[in-house]
């Protein structure tokens, strides 16, 4: 099994899935690293897929018209 199918098993989302499945979703999985402080996506962009953080920490916010979150 791959890193990356052994890391999603440990998920309750993906948990279920047999063997095959979990390999399919695997292979399309994408890690990236992010230093502190970086945007990961912004609102409004279009989606890229499912964020799963593995270590650390995000913070999600919605900015107003005015600049407040």
């Amino acid at each position: 099994m791959s890193e990356a199918a052994d890391l999603l098993r440990r998920l309750p989302l993906f948990a279920a899935l047999g063997v095959a499945a979990l390999a399919a979703v695997a292979e399309r999985t994408v890690t990236r690293s992010l230093a502190g402080g970086a945007q990961l996506f912004r609102e409004g962009e279009p989606c890229q897929g499912l964020y799963v953080v593995m270590r650390g920490r995000m913070a999600v916010f919605r900015a107003s018209a005015d600049g407040r979150e």
